[in-house]
C-alpha cells in the first residue's frame, strides 16, 4: 500500500514537471511568462528532490536504528500526506514486530538461562580461547568454586581435569575420576559444538555418574541446546544480513563504490526487504509459539477405555490423508474388548501424530502398508506402529525424540517429541527401530497401573 502511494505521489510530481516543462518551450517570446514558468518548474523539481531525499533519509534512519538495536523509533502518523502517513505505518508497523521478537527472545533467553540453573548436571560452555562464557551452579557445586571464568581455574581443581578440558575436541567422552577436599568424583565429560556469529562454542556436560541424570539426558542437554541455536540463529541471521543490505541502499557507501540506483529502484528494494524482515520474525515467533505448546502439556486424565475406540478414531482421521487410497491399513487388536488406562485424548493424538508420519513415509512406496497392533502385554499395554517405507537412518533414529529435530522442510520437529513426553506423562515408553528399505517400527509401552 505504501509503495502505490509513493509511486502515485512521484509520478504526479513527475508529470507536473512534463507539463511545466512544455508550458515553458511554447512561451517564447513572453518573458515574464517564462520567468513564471520557469520559477514553478523550479519549486517542482526541487520539491521531488526534497520528496525523494526525505523519504530516503527515513528509510535509512529506520534501518540504521534497527541495526543499533534502538527499537523506540516511532513516526507520526498525523500527516495531511498519506503516502507518508501509508509508509509511516508500515515502519511502524515493522518496527513493533521487531520489538516483539525481541522481547520472546529476551524471555526464552531467561527461560533457558533459568532452565540450565536448575538442572543437577554441570554445564559449561567454553570459547576459542578458553573462556567460560557460562556454568550454571550445578557446575560450579560440582567444582567447588564460586566463580569459572577460564578452563586453567581447573588446574586448581586437578590437573587432570585440566590437560582434558584445555584439549578437549568437540563430541569426544572422557571418563575421569578426581579427588577433592570435600569428596572424590567419578565423572562422565562430553562435549559438543555448535556456532554462534561465526565463533564456535564448545558445551562441556559434566555429570557424576552416581547421580540421578543417566548419560541419555545428558545427551539430549547438548541436542535440545543446538536445535533451538541452529533455529533461533536461522531466523535471525537473514534479518541482520538484510538490514544491513537495505542500510547500505541508502547511505554513502554506494556513492563510494561508484554503484547508482534509481530512487525507484531503491524504494521497490525497501519495501521488499521490509516484508522478507516481516516473513522471517513471523517464523521465529512460530518457532517459539511451538516450544510453548511443548511446555503447556497437560497431566493425563488417567481412564480405562476400550482399545477399539482409539482405532475407529484413528481409521476415520486417517481417511482425509491425501495417499490415503494408494495405502494399506491393517489394524490388530489382541485380545478383543482390551482394555487400556489412560488419557483417551493424548494417546489418540500420539497415535495420529506416528501414523500420519507413516503415511508420508510411504508415499512413494510401492505396496504401501501400515500395520498398528494394541496388544495386552505382562504390565499392561504394548502398541506398534509399522510401516514398509524407506526407513530412517541410523543417524536421524537417535535425534527422531529430539524437540525440534525434523528431516521435513515444512515440520517444526515437535509431533514426536510432544507424543513422548505424553507417553511420559502416562509412565510409559516409546521407542523406535529401523531397518532401512524394509521396515520401521514404533513401539508403546503403557502399564496397567498408574
Amino acid at each position: 500500500m505504501a509503495s502505490r502511494y509513493y509511486y502515485h505521489a512521484v509520478i504526479i510530481r513527475i508529470l507536473l514537471i512534463v507539463i511545466n516543462s512544455y508550458l515553458l518551450s511554447i512561451s517564447i517570446g513572453d518573458w515574464r511568462f517564462i520567468i513564471i514558468t520557469s520559477v514553478i518548474l523550479l519549486i517542482q523539481i526541487v520539491s521531488l528532490i526534497y520528496f525523494l531525499n526525505h523519504t530516503n533519509r527515513k528509510i535509512a534512519f529506520f534501518f540504521e536504528a534497527i541495526k543499533n538495536d534502538d527499537s523506540t523509533l516511532y513516526f507520526p502518523l498525523i500527516t495531511k500526506n498519506r503516502t507518508v502517513k501509508e509508509l509511516n505505518a508500515s515502519l511502524n508497523d515493522v518496527n513493533e514486530l521487531i520489538k516483539r521478537i525481541r522481547h520472546e527472545i529476551q524471555s526464552q533467553e531467561q527461560y533457558y538461562h533459568l532452565l540450565l540453573e536448575q538442572a543437577e548436571t554441570g554445564i559449561l560452555s567454553i570459547d576459542s580461547k578458553g573462556h567460560i562464557r557460562f556454568s550454571n551452579e550445578a557446575a560450579k557445586n560440582f567444582l567447588q568454586v564460586e566463580t569459572l571464568t577460564h578452563v586453567n581455574q581447573f588446574q586448581r581443581i586437578d590437573e587432570g581435569l585440566w590437560t582434558v578440558l584445555k584439549s578437549l575436541e568437540p563430541g569426544t567422552k572422557h571418563h575421569i575420576k578426581f579427588q577433592t577436599e570435600r569428596d572424590s568424583y567419578d565423572i562422565s565429560l562430553k562435549s559438543s559444538q555448535i556456532v554462534i556469529k561465526n565463533e564456535p562454542i564448545l558445551l562441556v556436560i559434566l555429570q557424576d555418574i552416581r547421580s540421578e541424570l543417566d548419560e541419555n539426558e545428558a545427551e539430549s542437554w547438548i541436542r535440545l541446546i543446538r536445535v533451538l541455536t541452529h533455529e533461533i540463529m536461522n531466523s535471525i541471521t537473514p534479518i541482520t544480513s538484510l538490514s544491513e543490505t537495505l542500510v547500505r541502499y541508502f547511505s554513502e557507501q554506494e556513492v563510494e563504490s561508484g554503484i547508482e540506483i534509481s530512487k525507484e529502484e531503491k524504494m521497490e528494494q525497501a519495501i521488499s526487504g521490509l516484508n522478507v524482515i516481516r516473513e522471517q520474525s513471523q517464523s521465529l515467533l512460530h518457532f517459539v509459539e511451538s516450544y510453548r505448546n511443548l511446555t503447556r502439556i497437560p497431566q493425563p486424565d488417567i481412564q480405562p477405555f476400550e482399545a477399539c475406540i482409539l482405532i475407529d478414531k484413528l481409521m476415520v482421521l486417517c481417511q482425509s490423508e491425501p495417499n490415503a487410497a494408494m495405502v494399506e491399513l491393517q489394524t490388530d487388536i489382541k485380545p478383543k474388548g482390551h482394555i487400556i488406562l489412560g488419557d483417551q485424548e493424548q494417546l489418540g493424538q500420539v497415535l495420529l501424530n506416528i501414523t500420519k508420519n507413516s503415511f508420508e513415509a510411504v508415499s512413494n512406496t510401492p505396496g504401501a502398508q501400515i500395520r498398528i497392533e494394541i496388544l495386552a502385554a505382562s504390565q499392561g499395554t504394548r502398541i506398534k506402529i509399522r510401516d514398509n517405507g524407506p526407513g530412517i537412518s541410523a543417524e536421524n533414529l537417535k535425534e527422531v525424540f529430539t524437540p525440534f529435530f525434523t528431516t521435513k522442510d515444512s515440520g517444526t520437529g515437535i509431533g514426536l517429541s510432544l507424543s513422548k513426553q505424553i507417553i511420559r506423562n502416562h509412565r510409559g515408553t516409546i521407542s523406535a527401530r529401523s531397518n532401512p528399505g524394509e521396515v520401521t517400527v514404533f513401539t508403546i509401552e503403557l502399564p496397567f497401573f498408574q
